[in-house]
């Protein structure tokens, strides 16, 4: 089992391939599921002999099932599952990369002097989304602030939000997204909102990047 080749089996489930029970047992006692290669389990319903009713399949069955599979030259895998809001892409480009990570620290320059900070928030995204996906994103969050603001200012009774009051939130919000940046908390506690490319490193970079711009 090389789990430096880990896959994506099916939607966000990854996985890496096992050839021996050996793997097979590995792989449980790690805590990983074991499928075949269309991500399914081994642990489907069982048609009881007996009665003809469906039944959950004993441990031992679901065990003779991947033994099977694995003598007759089927592919199965040790898998993990993602959280269902995340997805793998196997061979993609992209052309957002970054050096720099959450809780790094880093430099940045603050009413004319070198500030030294903690990166508590950082944002690789990029352009703007239209149509319906537009419209997926900042909906929901353009409807909740709607009625959380309106609440205040008519004492719960709220109007119903239009679809053009809608889109004109989602415009408003949209246009107040910064892309490609991150939020820097000093030393002394304040937050600073910077763009990827203002943030350095070291001092070093910092000093350098200056010296090029004179």
């Amino acid at each position: 089992m090389n789990v430096n080749n880990a896959i994506n089996v099916f939607k966000n489930i990854v996985g890496v391939e096992v050839a021996t029970i050996q793997d097979v047992v590995k792989a449980q006692s790690a805590g990983l599921y074991i499928t075949g290669k269309d991500g399914w389990g081994y642990d489907y319903d069982i048609e009881d002999e007996e009665d003809g009713e469906k039944r959950t399949p004993t441990e031992q069955e679901i065990f003779d099932r991947i033994t099977k599979a694995l003598a007759t030259g089927e592919k199965v895998y040790a898998c993990m599952t993602l959280a269902n809001d995340l997805c793998v892409t196997k061979d993609t480009n992209t052309i957002i990369q970054s050096n720099f990570f959450v809780n790094q620290k880093v430099y940045t320059m603050h009413k004319n002097k070198i500030m030294k900070g903690e990166i508590i928030y950082l944002s690789l995204s990029r352009g703007k989304s239209k149509g319906e996906a537009h419209n997926a994103l900042l909906g929901d969050m353009a409807e909740k602030l709607y009625y959380f603001i309106g609440f205040y200012f008519t004492r719960g009774n709220t109007p119903k939000m239009s679809d053009s009051e809608k889109e004109d939130i989602i415009d408003k919000i949209r246009s107040l997204a910064m892309d490609d940046y991150v939020v820097l908390k000093t030393e002394k506690g304040e937050y600073l909102p910077r763009l990827v490319k203002e943030i350095f490193e070291s001092k070093e970079t910092l000093v350098e990047n200056l010296m090029e711009k004179n």
